[in-house]
């Protein structure tokens, strides 16, 4: 944490994600689809560490999972949204277990994300939403054919 702390944000490569899911596989398939739209990416399986993360390097985009121990995603969202020098990072919150309308409100109203999306990832639909969100740092790349789905 010390090294995180002595970095200066604008000198990482951008467009930079944060990737936070407790399942390797789901960082893995995440990571090689923001990769392959041009973004540097960090991975990390716990939100408390993703808070202070984000808090000092101010990615452009985090993707996180909605339900993991201690503090989930959707709390990690309303919490930086809820801060002033994270308010703009872009928050994608993705769930394999909260699906439907009424979990999509819920996390857009009550945890303020700005995309939710339901597990398994697909690389398309990821680079979809992102093109959306951050349409100047989203670069168009070939969606590699060994991409796989993560759930």
């Amino acid at each position: 944490m010390a090294r995180l702390l002595s970095l200066d944000p604008k000198s990482l490569p951008r467009p930079f994600a944060l990737i936070v899911d407790d399942d390797p596989m789901v960082l893995a398939v995440a990571e090689k689809a923001l990769r392959g739209m041009g973004f540097s990416t960090m991975r990390n399986s716990s939100p408390e560490e993703a808070w202070s993360i984000a808090t000092v390097i101010l990615p452009d985009l985090i993707l996180t999972d909605a339900l993991m121990p201690k503090l989930d995603g959707r709390e990690l969202c309303l919490r930086l949204k809820n801060s002033e020098p994270t308010a703009e990072i872009k928050i994608i919150v993705m769930s394999a277990l909260y699906r439907g309308g009424a979990y999509r409100t819920e996390a857009f109203k009550t945890f303020l994300v700005d995309e939710y999306l339901e597990k398994p990832i697909r690389p398309d639909v990821l680079r979809e939403v992102v093109q959306r969100l951050i349409p100047a740092a989203a670069r168009t790349h070939p969606v590699s054919n060994e991409a796989r789905w993560a759930s």
